[in-house]
């Protein structure tokens, strides 16, 4: 059997782990019907509010029963667990599950801490690979994370306002700093809101130098429903924000896709 695995800080606390987790077992469901995603720490009431946002956000054509592989289950029990090839990624995924997951192979989307042995998976227990996209990211292979974009469901219209996004950040007087248009601003917070990016146009990201952001999703996720894309970085400060941007600038979404070709999806199924 295989798995992939996230250790759950409930539904308040919705971040891109959760969501590169989601998207990476929804597309290897598609072509496994028998992996599981693993909700550690979990409960039924937390499980069933991260199915109603899946129904809520993906196209789930050929992806019946998907609810019933999706598991809460206690850290202790799963060491009696055995997988044949597991997925984790999120360094709260790894802090709690190192030492205690029986698998034949273990691969690691790689987040922020991965070179702290806290955080890390020891090469002596496991058969461990570590993808990464960004240069200050611990990996074995370097890799481009991807979203399950051919499942986003489209929205009809956007409501003109503005998204900011700042990231670890309550003090907005930076927004007297920088020059917006004259449009409506909403902000971020950490749970689900339904029908998200139809709430704006324009998605601002600030860079407060209050948090190293590893992996942000939300840029790429409004470029593809054809936000304005505005990202200020007076800093000049290298994590995964600004790596993206320039990616983004530079690739789109070329190598972003999620889908049956890609090298994680093809060991999972």
């Amino acid at each position: 059997m295989n798995a992939i695995l996230y250790y759950d800080f409930g539904p308040n606390k919705i971040n891109g782990s959760l969501l590169n987790m989601i998207e990476y077992y929804l597309a290897a469901y598609e072509h496994n019907k028998n992996i599981q995603l693993l909700l550690i720490n979990s409960n039924e009431q937390y499980k069933q509010a991260y199915i109603e946002m899946i129904k809520e956000r993906y196209i789930l054509d050929g992806l019946d029963g998907f609810e019933n592989n999706i598991i809460s289950i206690r850290r202790n029990a799963l060491v009696r667990k055995r997988f044949d090839v597991t997925l984790s990624h999120s360094t709260g995924t790894v802090y709690n599950t190192k030492g205690i997951i029986n698998t034949k192979e273990l691969m690691v989307l790689c987040d922020y801490f991965l070179d702290n042995p806290d955080y890390f998976y020891s090469k002596a227990l496991y058969n461990v690979t570590y993808y990464g996209e960004m240069p200050f990211q611990y990996k074995d292979l370097q890799y481009n994370f991807k979203m399950l974009f051919n499942r986003y469901k489209l929205i009809p219209h956007s409501e003109d306002n503005l998204y900011i996004h700042s990231p670890q950040n309550k003090d907005r007087s930076f927004l007297k700093e920088i020059q917006l248009p004259d449009k409506p601003m909403i902000f971020r917070g950490d749970t689900h809101v339904k029908n998200f990016f139809a709430s704006y146009k324009t998605f601002v990201y600030y860079h407060a130098h209050k948090w190293f952001d590893p992996s942000p999703r939300l840029m790429h996720e409004s470029y593809f429903y054809g936000k304005d894309i505005m990202y200020f970085n007076k800093w000049g400060l290298k994590d995964g924000s600004f790596y993206r941007y320039y990616d983004l600038l530079e690739n789109g979404l070329t190598h972003r896709i999620l889908n049956k070709n890609d090298e994680i999806v093809q060991r999972l199924i």
